[in-house]
Formats: structure tokens, sequence, C-alpha cells
């Protein structure tokens, strides 16, 4: 504040002296030409003391969204680091999960499948993501499974358990009890299954 008040009066002292000298030497200046030129000169003593608070200001705020940029980001950091855990803990238990689990689109082809599926019907998980449940059902059991994804996707039932014979790789018979269910989210839905070899 007294910075600003000495500033004034600076500025008043040398504006006065400036009047005298045009007096001085310009007898018949105009006192309108005076006032014009204390009123510009009060304008950017004004100007300069306002530019300097808004600069303050803005600094102000400044560091405030800074300090409020780096909390939200470290929220962030921290909740992707518990996103990554909990899919972490989801998938170790998909793939170490005590029985076949696959998921599938809805039209049957295979998304994902886990270890123990791979070791009950032999293929590889590069395989499986090449085939659909056509190609390891028999032939004889494609209606009934046809039947409970209909029942599903018409909202008839939530879940289906049944025993359904599949094809092994190497083309022999693998009898499971099979329990299947849709998956929905905010834009798709998908069938999982799981697979209890009784073979």
């Amino acid at each position: 504040m007294l910075f600003f008040i000495s500033g004034y009066l600076d500025a008043f002292e040398m504006l006065s002296t400036w009047v005298s000298k045009l007096e001085t030497r310009f007898a018949q200046v105009d006192e309108l030409v005076i006032v014009c030129i204390f009123l510009a000169f009060a304008f950017a003593v004004f100007s300069f003391r306002r530019s300097r608070e808004f600069g303050v200001e803005m600094s102000r705020q400044l560091k405030a969204a800074t300090t409020h940029l780096k909390h939200e980001l470290a929220e962030h950091v921290l909740t992707e680091k518990a996103l990554s855990e909990t899919e972490g803990l989801i998938q170790n238990a998909f793939d170490h999960a005590p029985t076949g689990i696959v998921l599938a689109s809805l039209d049957g082809h295979f998304l994902q499948v886990n270890r123990p599926l791979c070791e009950m019907l032999g293929y590889s998980t590069e395989e499986f993501l090449t085939l659909d449940y056509k190609s390891i059902t028999r032939r004889e059991d494609l209606s009934a499974s046809f039947e409970n994804m209909r029942q599903l996707r018409a909202g008839e039932s939530k879940t289906c358990r049944f025993e359904k014979r599949y094809v092994h790789k190497l083309g022999h018979e693998v009898l499971a009890l099979t329990n299947l269910s849709l998956v929905r989210d905010a834009t798709v839905a998908r069938s999982t299954s799981s697979l209890r070899s009784k073979t």
C-alpha cells in the first residue's frame, strides 16, 4: 500500500514539474490540454497498479490450480494402481480356476479362455480364439446349446446348467457339466461358461 501511495505522490510531483515546464515554455497552453495530460498520466499509473494486482491474482490462481492438479493426479495414480491390482486378481482367478472358463461373443466366437479349459479339450489359447461353440460341440448337442442361449438372450432365465458333449482336439468326446450365463456391461453382452469334465 505504501508503495502505491509513494508512487502516486511521485507521479503527481513529476506531473507538476512537467506542467510548470510547459507553462514556462508555452505561455498560451490551453488548460484543457493540461487536464488531458494529467488524466492520461493518472490513468497510466492506475493501469500499472491494476495490472500488478491482476498479475498477483493470476499467480495465486495458478498456484491453487497447480496444487489441485497435483492432488487430482495423485488420486488418479492411486485409482489406476488399485484398478490394475484388481484386474490382476481377477485374471489370476480366471486363469487358475478349478474349472474351464470361456468368455464368448453372442454369436459363439471365443474371446477368452483359461488354462484348465485348454487342458480339458487339448487346444492352445491361440487355437481356441479361432474357434466357436459349434466347432467344439457334438452335432447332436447343438440344438440344446442354441436353445439355452436363446432363453438367456430373451431373459427367460439368468443361467442355464446342463450336460454337454464336447469334441477334444484329438477327436474323442469329453462330457462336461456346463453352466452358461450372460455378462452385460453398458454397451455389450457376452456369454460366459464354466465347464467341469465328467469323463
